[in-house]
């Protein structure tokens, strides 16, 4: 024992003579005892107690204390010990840098000053033996002052193992370093983590997930690991990737339930290698979108389409070919789709129609006036159900348009004569489409997935990173949706008529029937009898107004075998629809005995290669394959700065309505060059078949381009018609300072207006009694204009419709409401009408159930239909003012959704 103790004490002499023959701090050093302070004659149980209570007592005196040596006593010769230093122990050893190196010299600094404080730990047996530990001090002097602060040293910043896998967890859900640095904070107010080391630790974790493996290993490997369904094509020269697919099991369970109505879109500038994505989307029977696939390709060319599309004609193998695929005019999309699905109807995206019409006819018109008159008559056109109605109409804008030949040629030459049938609402409600005319949902996803990707120089690694969580996020919301439909009661369904569809069938669609049940009025009235044109049979698999007619006059409910298993269907679970997919429940022991068989026929050379791309097949994360080339831009000057921004580049069409208060060719050309250009009645069609040149247009960033606060709380169909959206200070009283704003007051006399409005509401009292018919009710509303504080409570906050009948009449405006739920205008009730030019239009819009927002429309835009208490209770002086207003209103009905209501009171069928 004698002997051992010998050996230790000679290697704490050998600690100490380093100590002693340590440089001197050039400055005055501090010389300060803290042997007092760790002398403990306690024993301790284990080491990690000894050194944790050592660590907490320096802490609490402003150190940071390192292990400088340590023996776990293997060799049997001696006892475990272990010495504890401070951080700044030591000194600075200077790197010697070979001369002709050619390395930049680098400015060092370092935080030893060769301080010789020392505690030593030993065990008061041999290893093995079940005795505690002992603590003694060395040497208790530090020559400098103790730490105010443990932030910035790197030793007391380090993270716990539970604090590890913490930051490790909030990185897997994309929590930015500094939130996560807030939590540790939140979590332990004596933490000393800095942001560095939160990106250090980051940056570990990731090299450490890779370490060993190429990217398209680690990609394959985690594609693999988490069940995902993948193709892909490489060159043979190369083993570089060109194409390739991944998709989900379970969005490859969704598109086997729900295989009808497919939409497919190309986004650009989300990976390193710059290939185009293709994104394949479908729709839940509770109308959520989900992705079904995603496709890196080469080239835009149908043969490239081919592939992905066969691939996932390969996924959907068993189940029923999509009834409609919705694209925008990509030509080698189309040739892909009439090649590998050919009974599926195409359809082409009217938004991107519009557009086109924006970026090539806009141009051509005099005026703002005659532009919008021609874009409502477009719209209108598309939207006609029969074909008789839509060559009458067809006619009527040739007739209306005849001094705009070269906008007619356009429409006629590109768009009706060739595919009328994929966007005109005469042909395509013969398929059944779910009511999907555009690529939306497919445009939605990418912005989604743009989101979560941030930098558009990803890797494919990176990239199925995020996506998957992206679709964890999906699939959670499409479960939440079916559970709902299953269990959660919606009052409105109570009646008798909904009993066999309860719980069987989604919201949505139970929704679409109760439109078509307040269509039944008219017919049981007896206002009128026609034969049934309803086309949402056809297009919704859904019994139309003819035939719940035809229920209510029996008193028997909507049978569940008349609505289309597509709206049945809630479950991720293929095998819960009948017969939808047939699977082949027989093993494939035949197949693989021939493919054994036809392998030993091959010679020795031949048989080797087979079995590596097998084996490849059978074991992807050990491929040989390697990554896409990045694609270099050599034309023109390089950039200094790195884009990597996901954000698409501006179409034509957004340059086009950039150009401020111009419509005409002419007005957006100098003088000179206006004069050789032809008149509207010597274009051509071949005129429009070019793009205009993007440099001549003004290079400054549309305003349609940039996403203005709260334009997702507007309905999405209307979303296009707003040209700004102004907030306020939301303090309780916002509803009048939007009011104050569109008047031109300026939101802080917001005062004024609840005062006017209480004085409207006295003047008036009668007509708004005999509105409400409810004497509380209207109290009420005067009690809320009576409080001229700020903020306020609930209680006193604006509400609509109620005061917006107030508003019109007392400022004789024109007020357009919107909000998700409701749309409605309000107009003047006892006023005379006042000629159109004179009229002052407003909107103003209900967001996030709790704030009002001044909106401002596009010129000629769709409104929504006036309130119906206008209708009713107003005025015969102020009879006209909704003739304005009407081919308007009109045109709204045609656009808005099945969840938004156009009307300011509901009554309840009776059950």
């Amino acid at each position: 024992m004698e002997k051992e103790n010998n050996n230790t004490d000679e290697d704490v002499e050998n600690i100490s003579k380093e100590s002693d023959n340590s440089s001197k701090v050039s400055d005055k050093e501090i010389l300060i005892d803290y042997s007092s302070v760790f002398t403990n004659y306690n024993t301790f149980v284990t080491r990690d107690a000894l050194i944790t209570w050592a660590r907490d007592v320096g802490r609490q005196n402003g150190m940071v204390l390192t292990i400088k040596v340590s023996d776990n006593g293997n060799n049997r010769r001696r006892r475990p010990y272990v010495v504890l230093a401070c951080e700044r122990a030591g000194n600075y050893r200077k790197r010697i840098v070979r001369e002709g190196g050619g390395k930049r010299k680098r400015d060092t600094g370092s935080k030893k000053n060769g301080c010789q404080f020392r505690l030593k730990g030993q065990k008061l047996g041999m290893i093995g033996e079940q005795v505690g530990w002992e603590l003694s001090v060395i040497c208790g002097v530090h020559n400098h002052g103790d730490f105010e602060d443990m932030e910035g040293h790197s030793f007391a910043g380090r993270l716990s193992t539970h604090e590890m896998a913490l930051v490790e967890d909030m990185s897997k859900g994309l929590v930015k370093p500094k939130e996560i640095l807030a939590t540790l904070k939140q979590r332990d107010k004596s933490n000393a983590t800095i942001l560095k080391t939160l990106y250090n630790v980051r940056h570990r974790m990731k090299y450490n997930e890779k370490t060993g493996k190429s990217q398209m290993q680690f990609l394959m490997g985690k594609l693999v690991e988490n069940n995902y369904i993948q193709w892909h094509r490489s060159c043979k020269k190369t083993d570089e990737v060109t194409d390739m697919l991944w998709a989900h099991p379970i969005s490859i369970n969704l598109v086997r339930n729900f295989p009808y109505v497919l939409i497919m879109d190309c986004t650009y500038k989300t990976n390193r290698y710059r290939l185009p994505l293709l994104e394949i989307v479908g729709i839940t029977s509770t109308h959520k979108t989900f992705s079904v696939a995603f496709a890196y390709l080469k080239s835009e060319r149908a043969e490239n389409y081919e592939w992905a599309l066969t691939r996932l004609q390969t996924i959907m193998k068993g189940c029923p070919m999509p009834n409609a695929i919705v694209t925008d005019r990509d030509l080698g999309l189309m040739k892909a789709i009439a090649t590998i699905y050919p009974t599926s109807r195409h359809l082409i995206c009217r938004w991107h129609i519009n557009k086109n019409l924006i970026a090539n006819c806009k141009k051509l018109f005099d005026d703002d006036e005659m532009w919008d008159s021609f874009e409502s008559e477009w719209s209108i056109l598309v939207k006609q159900e029969s074909e008789e109605l839509f060559n009458s109409k067809l006619a009527t804008i040739e007739i209306k348009f005849s001094n705009y030949p070269g906008v007619l040629s356009y429409i006629k030459h590109t768009w009706l004569d060739p595919y009328k049938d994929r966007f005109v609402s005469a042909y395509t409600d013969t398929c059944m489409h779910l009511g999907v005319y555009t690529s939306n949902r497919a445009e939605n996803s990418h912005a989604s997935l743009k989101r979560q990707l941030v930098s558009s120089l990803g890797t494919f690694s990176d990239n199925w990173s995020e996506i998957d969580k992206l679709l964890l996020l999906q699939q959670t919301e499409i479960k939440a949706s079916f559970q709902k439909s299953k269990y959660h009661y919606q009052h409105c369904f109570k009646f008798s008529i909904y009993k066999e569809l309860r719980g069987f069938v989604s919201f949505f669609a139970l929704y679409k029937i109760k439109e078509e049940l307040k269509k039944t009025r008219g017919l049981l009235s007896g206002s009128f009898e026609m034969p049934c044109k309803c086309t949402i049979r056809v297009t919704h698999g859904l019994p139309c107004s003819h035939e719940l007619y035809d229920f209510q006059m029996r008193n028997v409910p909507i049978p569940l075998d008349c609505i289309d298993s597509h709206w049945r269907m809630l479950s991720m679970e293929p095998s819960s629809r009948p017969n939808l997919c047939k699977h082949d429940v027989s093993t494939y022991d035949d197949d693989i005995d021939e493919i054994c068989k036809l392998l030993k026929e091959k010679d020795k050379e031949q048989q080797r290669i087979l079995i590596a791309k097998v084996r490849e097949i059978l074991k992807p994360e050990v491929n040989g394959l390697v990554e896409p080339s990045k694609k270099v831009v050599t034309k023109g000057r390089p950039s200094k700065k790195i884009d990597k921004s996901t954000r698409r580049d501006p179409s034509a069409f957004e340059y086009q309505e950039s150009i401020k208060g111009s419509c005409s060719q002419k007005d957006s050309m100098p003088r000179n060059q206006a004069k050789n250009t032809p008149s509207s009645s010597m274009w051509s069609p071949n005129v429009f078949y070019s793009q205009p040149s993007i440099q001549k247009l003004p290079v400054r960033k549309p305003r349609s381009t940039i996403k203005m606060k709260y334009i997702e709380q507007i309905p999405e169909f209307f979303r296009e018609y707003v040209s700004q959206i102004v907030d306020v200070i939301g303090d309780g009283n916002c509803g009048f300072r939007v009011v104050a704003s569109m008047l031109g007051l300026g939101q802080e006399n917001w005062p004024k207006i609840r005062v006017e409005l209480l004085e409207e509401l006295h003047k008036n009292y009668d007509i708004y009694m005999k509105m409400h018919k409810n004497h509380d009710h209207v109290e009420q509303l005067a009690k809320s204009l009576q409080n001229l504080e700020s903020p306020v409570g609930s209680e006193y906050w604006m509400t609509l419709p109620d005061m917006g009948h107030f508003i019109a009449s007392r400022y004789n405006i024109v007020l357009h409401f919107f909000s998700l739920t409701q749309c409605l205008t309000f107009l003047p009730l006892k006023s005379k009408p006042v000629a159109i030019e004179l009229r002052s239009e407003v909107a103003m819009a209900f967001v996030n159930r709790n704030h009002f927002v001044h909106i401002i429309l596009k010129k000629n835009s769709p409104v929504p239909p006036v309130a119906d208490y206008w209708k009713r209770y107003h005025d015969e002086l102020a009879n006209g003012w909704d003739s304005a207003y009407t081919s308007r209103m009109d045109t709204f009905k045609l656009l808005i959704g099945p969840n938004v209501s156009i009307t300011e009171c509901i009554d309840l069928a009776d059950d």
